[in-house]
């Protein structure tokens, strides 16, 4: 942990994996960056249909619909719900989505990235 002190700042999509940086002693501050979940649903749609270079890319996604997609099981739902409670393949519950947006609020400085130059501004 000593080694991550001499970082400004901590760029990652995966919170969770960088908890172990964060201790009483070696405090941070969170910054995020959200958008409107039906318009990252669609994006992430679009993008795994052609991204060969990634992981995750699903061939089968190049052949199906937005609504098909919608329907499936390779749509993952409340994404950010998810991050934030730790609750990867259980349904979200109400109670989960209370507590996210009570993390949201205690612990982070939230922007819209549809507001993006707000949101930067928010952040300074």
């Amino acid at each position: 942990l000593s080694s991550y002190r001499s970082a400004a700042v901590i760029i990652t999509q995966r919170l969770a994996a960088s908890e172990p940086m964060f201790t009483e002693a070696n405090r941070g501050r969170l910054f995020v960056m959200l958008r409107h979940p039906i318009k990252r649903v669609v994006d992430q749609f679009y993008y795994r249909q052609m991204a060969t270079w990634e992981s995750g890319f699903d061939p089968n996604l190049a052949t199906m619909s937005l609504e098909q997609f919608a329907a499936s099981d390779r749509l993952v739902e409340n994404f950010v719900v998810r991050s934030l409670v730790h609750k990867v393949t259980t349904d979200v519950t109400k109670d989960d989505v209370d507590l996210a947006k009570e993390i949201l609020r205690q612990k982070f400085v939230v922007g819209i990235a549809e507001w993006f130059d707000l949101s930067v501004v928010r952040f300074e």
